[in-house]
C-alpha cells in the first residue's frame, strides 16, 4: 500500500470527489486522483524478488500450520475447532507484519516488547541492560500466537491414534516444531530491526552541520538492455554492478540527500570494493564542502560490508580525507536501507526511458549517460574501476565477529556491541587485530560525477509551526503514526528519513477498512484540530505474566 499510492504515481483533481464507505458504515470523504503511469508500471517496479529470508521463512511457518491443520481435519478433528485455529494463525500473521513492530518498545513490562530484555546477553555483562521494571504483563496478541501453536502440537498428539502412521505423525510434529521455529524467528527479526532502526533516528536527530549520514547498499545487477535487440544477444547477459550512497547532510533547519551511483564495468563485490567506494565517496564530500569533518555509516549485513576486514580499514580514511569515520551500524536484512531502495526506482526508470528513445545501455558509460541525459533530481554517477592489486591490509581476525552489529571507532580501539545501545559494549584495541594498514585505495574514475541538486528531505522551523496552526496538514499513512505535515515533501521526507512515532490505533479494524482509511489519508487534508486517537504500547490489553514464563533474557538475539 506505501508503495503503489506513492506521489509519483498520482495527482490529485481539482474538482470532485468521491466516498468510501467502511463496514462500519462510517463514510470517508476523498478528492478525485488520477493516476498517472499504467498498472503494469508499477507492478514492474514493486517486484517481489529478493525477499527478506527471516519473513519469508516465517510466512511459510504459518501455511505449513495451515497444512497441518487441514491434515487433522481430515484424520476427525472438529470442523469448528480447525476453523477458529485458522483465523487464529491468520491474525497472529497478520500481527506480526503490521502491530507488532509499533509494540516493540525500548522499556516495556511486556517481555514480548520490551527491547532492552530481548536483545541483552545473559552471559556477557558488556553486552546487557538491567530492565529497571518487572516483567509481570503479557500481551494478548503474543499470547495468542504461542497459545495456538501449542494447541495444534498437543492436537497432533491427541489424534495420533487416528493416524494410524507412526512415520506421518512424526513428520507432522517435526513439521511442527520447524514452523515454531520459523516464527520465532520471524518474531525476533522484527524486534532486532526496530532496535537497529533507533540508530538511524538518534544520528538524523542530532546530525551537525559539519556530519554527514551515509547509507550504503549494492544495487542488484543492472541487466543490459537494447532498443532492438536479436535473440542471440538477449540470452547469457552478465549484468552490470552498481553501488549506490545516499549522502544526508545538515543545513540550517532541514536535511538534503545527494546519492551517488558508482558504476563498474567489472567489479568483484568485496569488502576492498566496498572501502574503495567510501573512500572515493569521502573525498567527494569533502570538496564539495570543506566543512564536513565526521561521518557515519548504516547498511546491511551483506558479506561485502559485514566482515572485520572492512571495519579494520576504515579508519585511517579519515587521515587520509579528513573526514573521520565515527560510526558504523549494520540494520537486519530489508530494514533500513529504504531511502536507497526508494532512489533505484525512478533510477531504473530513467535508464529505461533512455532506451526507449532509441538507445542501447551495454556498459556502465552507456548508464552513466542516460542517467545525466535524463537526471533524476538529488542522483548523480559516475563510472569507475578498482585497483585490486592495492589491496594491503594484514589483520587478525575478530572473534565471534558474525554477533557484532554495531561498531564505535575511537582513538584507544574498535568498540563493538551485539544490538544498538544495548550494554556498554567491548573495546578491541586497533594494536591486537591490524597487522599491517590498509592503504589508499586508489579508485580510478574513468567518467566524473556529473552536476546534481540536493534534495530536501525535511524542514519544520518554528515559524512554520506557529504560522500553520490554523492551517490544514497531510497526516501520515501509516495508521499506526500520528505525525503532521504541511506539504507532500515533507511526508516524503518523513517515509524516507524521519520514520514513524508512534504506537498502535485504539479502534481495531479489518483489514480491508485500514487499506481503504490510509486510501484516504493519502490524498485528503485533515484539520490539525482533528487529531487520531491513539495508545501507547502500555495500554495494550494485558494481563498478569505467569511467574514461569517462558521468554528468557536475550531471546530476541541472532543465534550462533
Amino acid at each position: 500500500m506505501e508503495f503503489t499510492s506513492r506521489p509519483y504515481f498520482y495527482q490529485d483533481v481539482a474538482f470532485g470527489s468521491q466516498t468510501l464507505k467502511l463496514e462500519s458504515g462510517e463514510e470517508m470523504v476523498m478528492p478525485n486522483i488520477v493516476r498517472t503511469v499504467a498498472r503494469c508500471t508499477i507492478i514492474n517496479q514493486k517486484s517481489l524478488k529478493g525477499l527478506d529470508n527471516t519473513a519469508a521463512d516465517g510466512a511459510e511457518g504459518f501455511e505449513a500450520l495451515y497444512e497441518i491443520v487441514d491434515q487433522l481435519e481430515e484424520v476427525g478433528a472438529d470442523k469448528e475447532w480447525s476453523s477458529q485455529t485458522r483465523k487464529r494463525l491468520k491474525d497472529s500473521k497478520l500481527y506480526l507484519k503490521t502491530t507488532y513492530r509499533d509494540h516493540c518498545q525500548e522499556e516495556s513490562a511486556c517481555p514480548d516488547h520490551c527491547r532492552v530484555f530481548a536483545l541483552s546477553d545473559a552471559n556477557d555483562a558488556d553486552y546487557q541492560t538491567l530492565c529497571n521494571h518487572e516483567h509481570d504483563h503479557v500481551c494478548r496478541d503474543c499470547d495468542s500466537l504461542q497459545e495456538v501453536i501449542q494447541e495444534i502440537q498437543r492436537s497432533i498428539s491427541e489424534y495420533s491414534s487416528k493416524i494410524n502412521d507412526k512415520e506421518k505423525e512424526d513428520d507432522l510434529r517435526y513439521e511442527a516444531y520447524i514452523a515454531e521455529v520459523k516464527i520465532k524467528e520471524w518474531k525476533a527479526h522484527i524486534m532486532r530491526a526496530q532496535n537497529q532502526e533507533q540508530s538511524k533516528q538518534n544520528i538524523l536527530l542530532s546530525l551537525q552541520q559539519n556530519e554527514v549520514f551515509v547509507i550504503l547498499d549494492r544495487a542488484m545487477k543492472f541487466t543490459q538492455v537494447k532498443f532492438r535487440e536479436k535473440q542471440s544477444e538477449w540470452f547469457g547477459k552478465r549484468g552490470i554492478n552498481w553501488h549506490i550512497c545516499c549522502v544526508i547532510s545538515r543545513k540550517e533547519d532541514k536535511l538534503e540527500v545527494t546519492s551517488h551511483a558508482h558504476l563498474f564495468n567489472s567489479c568483484t563485490q568485496d569488502w576492498f570494493s566496498v572501502l574503495s567506494i567510501i573512500e572515493n565517496l569521502m573525498s567527494i564530500i569533502k570538496k564539495s564542502n570543506q566543512g564536513i569533518t565526521k561521518a557515519y555509516l548504516r547498511s546491511d549485513e551483506a558479506g561485502c560490508y559485514h566482515n572485520s576486514s572492512l571495519i579494520a580499514s576504515l579508519r585511517d580514511i579519515g587521515d587520509r580525507q579528513g573526514i573521520e569515520i565515527v560510526r558504523y551500524d549494520h540494520s537486519e536484512p530489508q530494514h533500513g536501507k529504504d531511502l536507497c531502495d526508494r532512489i533505484l526506482c525512478p533510477m531504473k526508470a530513467a535508464i529505461r526511458r533512455y532506451c526507449n528513445e532509441g538507445h542501447d545501455i551495454v556498459t556502465a558509460h552507456d548508464m552513466q549517460v542516460a542517467l545525466d541525459k535524463r537526471p533524476v533530481q538529488g542522483k548523480t554517477a559516475a563510472v569507475f574501476c578498482v585497483s585490486e592489486e592495492k589491496e594491503t591490509l594484514k589483520m587478525k581476525k575478530i572473534a565471534n565477529y558474525s554477533s557484532l552489529h554495531n561498531f564505535e571507532f575511537t582513538l584507544d580501539g574498535l568498540r563493538v556491541w551485539k544490538a544498538y545501545n544495548i550494554g556498554t559494549g567491548k573495546l578491541i584495541s586497533w594494536e591486537s587485530i591490524i597487522l599491517y594498514l590498509q592503504e589508499a585505495t586508489g579508485l580510478v574514475e574513468e567518467k566524473p560525477f556529473f552536476p546534481t541538486s540536493t534534495r530536501e528531505m525535511y524542514r519544520k522551523t518554528n515559524r512554520q509551526k506557529k504560522e500553520a496552526e490554523d492551517e490544514d496538514s497531510i497526516e501520515c499513512p501509516n495508521p499506526q503514526c500520528m505525525a503532521e505535515f504541511h506539504s507532500r515533501s515533507e511526508l516524503e521526507a518523513h517515509l524516507n528519513v524521519i520514520g514513524h512515532h508512534s504506537p498502535a490505533e485504539q479502534v481495531r479494524r479489518g483489514l480491508y477498512d485500514t487499506l481503504r482509511i490510509d486510501w484516504v489519508r493519502r490524498f485528503q487534508n485533515m484539520s490539525l484540530d482533528g487529531k487520531r486517537q491513539t495508545r501507547h504500547e502500555s495500554e495494550v490489553e494485558s494481563a498478569t505474566a505467569p511467574e514461569d514464563g517462558l521468554l528468557k533474557m536475550g531471546w530476541a538475539l541472532h543465534k550462533p
